[in-house]
This record gives structure tokens, sequence and C-alpha cells, in this order.
């Protein structure tokens, strides 16, 4: 009788389990890599991002004394500092730091940043050691991460694109038209054009033009020196009777300015405290900055009103045909609901040096409810230099000019030229309010 062999299975399970024990310790230990570089990834992109906006704050700082190109020095230290403060020194063996603006040849910023000198860029570079993808030949994983942020310094320049005469009014009304040209006289704006906001988009009605822009009448030439046209929201409707005697480029449908305005001037502290008059002789008085209900005040009675230099805050600015008014270096803030007439026989204004008035003449406060308003009538003595900064007021311009009159930027809510002789309105953006945009910083996404 032959013996049977019987063969043991149980040497056969060990190695199935410390195979599988095997991939469970590797399993774990790339997880445990991951994690850890995972989480420098995190930490990383953080550090990105606050070296950014520190090297952002620092380049628009020293911009204010320094170019835009020297300012790169301490952008790129301050993000250097903020980058090692957290844990990333660029000693080329852990971390490597990498600062730009996005016009720099090595950066490598993409759309629609690429090439604009105003968005700094930091890219990181770590390199993390592992515990255990280095059994399998990996010693070492890598990150690299961006951040971009914006250093916009202060955008200064003309107010609304450099048009000479505005009408803010956000809506149509029809017929009556938000900026209209009438009247009998040659009127000629130099070194700036016509804005409508308006949306009006009604057409011809019969032989009576409707729109944004009205005609009135065929009696008014409208010339433009040195650039310039109209621009409107809505319609620009010229009246189909007339033979082309507005003249300068026309365009329609351009973006619309949103209203109330962001910029709002702020009340001096003058308002607080009441003006005095000085009595020069018996037929002029000097007044000073201060409050007043009426300029000219009724309680001087003279002809001659000279306006000392500074600010001055009042309820209603109407100047009769039988007085002189006159100042320089002077900022008028008309007050909440008042409005002003500068239809005097004789005006000659020119506008505050000192900031946040610098180049503002007159400023129209924002009314309770509804629009005041407002008026100015040239003749040969009027003189007025800076902006007339009326966006609440319905503005009527009047009369006649010079080339040495009437040197001022005119925003008002809706607008009315209604000059009988010749106007002339000169713009120069070196004499009259500039839009203002503070410094912006933030991460670009």
């Amino acid at each position: 009788m032959m013996n049977k062999k019987t063969f043991s299975e149980h040497g056969q399970a060990l190695v199935i389990v410390a195979l599988v024990m095997i991939g469970l310790i590797g399993i774990t230990g790339l997880a445990i890599d991951g994690s850890i570089v995972l989480a420098d990834r995190r930490h990383a992109q953080n550090a990105a991002d606050t070296s950014a906006l520190a090297g952002a704050l620092a380049k628009i700082q020293a911009q204010e004394s320094v170019s835009e190109l020297e300012a790169r020095i301490p952008m790129r230290l301050a993000a250097l500092d903020r980058a090692e403060s957290n844990g990333y020194t660029n000693n080329l063996i852990t971390s490597t730091v990498e600062i730009y603006t996005c016009d720099e040849v090595d950066a490598s910023c993409a759309a629609p940043y690429a090439g604009d000198s105003d968005y700094v860029q930091v890219v990181i570079t770590s390199h993390v050691n592992t515990y255990f993808a280095g059994v399998i030949g990996i010693p070492r994983l890598h990150n690299r991460v961006q951040a971009l942020a914006l250093a916009d310094d202060d955008d200064t320049g003309p107010m609304f694109d450099g048009n000479a005469i505005v009408a803010l009014a956000p809506t149509g009304k029809g017929c009556d038209g938000e900026f209209i040209v009438g009247g009998s006289g040659t009127v000629t704006i130099k070194g700036g054009g016509m804005f409508v906001n308006s949306d009006n988009t009604v057409d011809d009605m019969g032989s009576t033009t409707c729109g944004a822009f009205v005609q009135d009448g065929c009696k008014t030439t409208l010339d433009f020196i040195d650039g310039g046209g109209i621009t409107s929201v809505g319609n620009i409707n010229l009246n189909k009777n007339c033979s082309g005697n507005l003249e300068g480029p026309m365009q329609e449908g351009v973006a619309q300015i949103d209203f109330p305005p962001d910029l709002v001037l702020p009340q001096p502290d003058e308002c607080g405290t009441a003006g005095k008059i000085e009595t020069i002789d018996s037929e002029t008085v000097r007044i000073y900055p201060g409050y007043y209900d009426n300029v000219p005040p009724k309680a001087a009675g003279k002809a001659n009103v000279v306006m000392q230099p500074g600010n001055y805050c009042v309820d209603d600015f109407k100047v009769s045909s039988k007085t002189a008014v006159s100042g320089s270096d002077v900022f008028i803030y008309i007050l909440s609901g008042g409005e002003f007439d500068f239809s005097g026989g004789v005006m000659e204004l020119d506008s505050s040096g000192i900031e946040p008035y610098k180049n503002y003449l007159t400023y129209v406060a924002p009314p309770a409810s509804g629009f005041t308003d407002c008026k100015i009538t040239g003749n040969a003595s009027t003189k007025f230099t800076g902006t007339i900064f009326a966006p609440y007021c319905n503005i009527t311009i009047n009369g006649s000019s010079d080339p040495e009159g009437i040197h001022s930027q005119i925003i008002g809510y809706t607008v009315k030229l209604n000059g009988d002789n010749s106007l002339y309105i000169e713009y120069d953006p070196g004499e009259n309010g500039e839009d203002v945009q503070p410094p912006q910083i933030g991460l670009a996404h």
C-alpha cells in the first residue's frame, strides 16, 4: 500500500499577508507624502497672494516719489520679505520666489494681464522632501503657484472724457430733449466736445426733432475747434429743415455714465462760519470766505463786489445786471436746493487752487428733491475759469462771450444753449477739475 503525501498551505497565507501589508504601507506612505505636498501647496498659494499684495502696496507707495520703473525695487523687496516671513526664503534649495510686473519679459502673466505694468506677479516654486516616495526613487515633490495683484496708481484725468459741456440726465423726456441747441447765434467750442448721457431714443416726429440731443431751429451755427463733437447715449436728431449748420463728428449709442455721479465734493468748513463784509468805498465791498444766504450779499448794497480767495458756502448766487462780481482763487459751494444765475453785468471769477476743490469754480450740492434751474449769461465782460459742476441743475447758457471769456467745463443735469450772439467756450483740462480715482490694490482672479 502506497503512502499519500500531503502539502501544507499555511506558508502561502503568510506571503499574501506580507504582500498586502507592503501595498498598504506604500499607499499609506504616498497618502502621507501627498497630504504634505497638498498642505504645502495651500500654504505656498497663501504666501504668494500676500506677497503679491505687499509688492503692489509698496509699488504704489514708491510711485509717489519715484518713477514706475524705480518703484519695482521696493516692490520686489516687500514681496520677498513677505514670502520669507511665510517660510519661502528664495534660497534656491527649498524654494524659489520670482517677482515681476506683467509687462516684463520673464513674466508669465496670462491674458488679459499680460503686458500690463499695473499687475504684480509672484511665482513661488517649493521643493518638498518625501518620506515614503523616496523608496521608489522620488526623493522630492514640487509645487509651483502664482498670484497676481493689481497695483493701480491713482488715475487722474479730465472729467467725463474731456467734454466741454455735459448733460448727465440718464433718461429721456420725449421731444423736450436733454441737450438742446437753439437760439440764433454762433456757438464755438474749443478743446472739447458735448456729451449727452440720456438714453432718449425718441425719433423724428413730423418736422420736429426729438431725442437726447435736439436742434431747436436753424439759426444756430455750432463749430468745434481742436477736436470735439457730439457724443450721445441716445439719439442725436437734427432739424430736418436745416442745412447742416451743426458741424463736427457725431456718435450715438455710447456707454452711459451712472447717475448720480460718483464724484461728490465735500462741504467746506467755511459753511459753519458767517462770511465777513468789508466796505471799501461808496461803490465797492470786499467779502471774505464763509457762509452767505445770498451772493452778492443784500446787506452790501454796492455795485462792485470783490470776493477774496477761499471757499464760499452760499444758498443762492444771483448777480443782477447792475452788479459787478470779481474774485480770484475762489470756490463757490451752492447748498442743497440752491441755484446760481451768473447773469450780471460784469463777472470775473477764477477757480480755487486748493484741494479738494482745485480748478473747481462752482459745485451745486444734491437737492432734497427735484432739480434746480441755473443760468449762465455771457457778455463781453464775462470771464470764468474752472469747472462749473452742477449735476442737479437744468442749465441754460445764454448771451455771448469771446475767446477770453468762458474757460469752464460746464456739467449739468440738462443743458440748453440759447445764445443770440457769438458764444465761445474754451475747455483746457489744466484749468478745470480732474477726475481722481484712488489707488486700487487687490488680487486678480
